[in-house]
């Protein structure tokens, strides 16, 4: 084994580190009509149960805390649907619903204006540290594009709108990597899910030194992971299972490998993080729904394609192997 081992400690009763069944706090709040019908739709199940997420911190079993990102977060909907026959394993899974009209962060950092709109629903690991140089790391998500996610490019000029699932977030705002849907290319309007690699060695300028990315090199490596064609909803009845395997360097050693449903689909060899931004390359997960540019969507497609922007995850799980992780999946009740 690589770099040092992570030790994750996995309890029997579930087998898996979800996103957790055990919440702590007791602020629920109401679930808005039109969610409910969205979880009916996709179930096809009038007898599923919806329950919103506390607006405390969740327990990451094998991790720990994780918040809400910002205070008092309210851009929209976090929820549990329990539904054996929807869900990807078990009997629920977890609906991350933003709506651009709901976006409140005015003051500090200005999301309603940052990056040409932002709002977020997501939840973010305490402990500032999910993983650092040196460690070896497999991720699992399953992840479904439910409600207005699957659009093409806004437009030839501006940059699509970015609905992300899963971050690890670095120095000064270069993450180690963010995943979700979006087209990487303006010249192939094709709805994908894509992953965004921001801190990696680019090339070699010499044998012995990396031109890395993040900092005052805002270049950053694009894969796109697969293509969809969107139902009437922008979205798809998929489950989509993603395996990350991550050997974080800053040298030669560093690789970077994305797996759909069970097939490689990207591979990155070199260093994983910008040792000039930060030594350790430590980052913290970050999981929920995150959407940028919304107001280029909104010019093109118009208001109600940015509310209601619905994402369903399940099984979030992680290892030190590839068996071990889909061992954990297999198990999960």
């Amino acid at each position: 084994m690589l770099g040092k081992k992570i030790k994750f400690k996995i309890p029997k009763v579930l087998g898996i580190v979800v996103l957790g069944l055990l919440l702590s706090g007791n602020g629920y709040a109401e679930i808005d009509p039109k969610i409910k019908k969205i979880v009916s739709n996709i179930t096809n199940n009038l007898d599923f149960k919806i329950k919103s997420l506390p607006t405390k911190d969740l327990k990451v079993p094998g991790i720990g805390k994780f918040k809400r990102s910002g205070s008092n977060t309210k851009d929209g909907t976090y929820a549990i649907i329990t539904d054996s026959n929807s869900a990807f394993k078990g009997d629920s899974f977890y609906l991350f619903t933003p709506s651009f009209s709901q976006c409140k962060r005015m003051q500090g950092h200005n999301d309603c204006k940052h990056t040409d709109g932002t709002t977020r629903t997501e939840f973010t690991d305490t402990k500032k540290t999910t993983f650092k140089k040196g460690d070896e790391v497999f991720i699992h998500v399953a992840v479904k594009p439910v409600n207005n996610i699957l659009f093409g490019n806004n437009n030839n000029i501006k940059k699509p709108t970015r609905n992300i699932f899963m971050q690890c977030f670095g120095k000064d705002g270069w993450n180690i990597f963010m995943m979700g849907f979006y087209p990487i290319s303006k010249f192939k309007d094709v709805p994908s899910l894509s992953i965004n690699l921001q801190q990696p060695g680019l090339y070699k300028e010499s044998p012995d030194s990396w031109v890395y990315g993040g900092g005052k090199n805002d270049k950053w490596k694009n894969f796109t992971l697969k293509e969809y064609q969107p139902d009437q909803t922008y979205g798809s009845s998929e489950w989509t299972s993603v395996l990350l395997h991550i050997k974080h360097e800053d040298n030669d050693d560093g690789f970077f490998k994305v797996y759909i449903d069970g097939e490689l689909k990207a591979d990155h060899k070199g260093p994983t993080f910008n040792p000039n931004l930060r030594k350790s390359g430590s980052c913290y997960l970050k999981f929920g729904h995150v959407v940028t540019r919304s107001k280029p969507r909104i010019e093109k497609y118009g208001k109600e394609s940015a509310e209601l922007m619905s994402i369903a995850l399940d099984t979030i799980a992680f290892g030190n192997s590839k068996e071990e992780v889909m061992s954990l999946i297999e198990n999960d009740k």
